[in-house]
């Protein structure tokens, strides 16, 4: 799963950059966050402000 989305960004981010496709770059972008949003950030919060696992 991380690589697809390191994949995702950097293909985003190439596109997005370059200003080929800048709509398909955005999202990719977009939709990566989203899932981070989701999966992570919702279940601890968007600011880690408490101690969790340490960090």
């Amino acid at each position: 799963m991380a690589f697809i989305a390191g994949i995702s960004e950097l293909v985003g981010g190439i596109l997005f950059t370059v200003g080929i496709l800048t709509v398909v770059g955005a999202f990719l972008i977009v939709v990566t966050m989203l899932v981070a949003i989701f999966t992570v950030h919702w279940r601890y919060g968007y600011w880690i402000t408490e101690t969790v696992n340490g960090f």
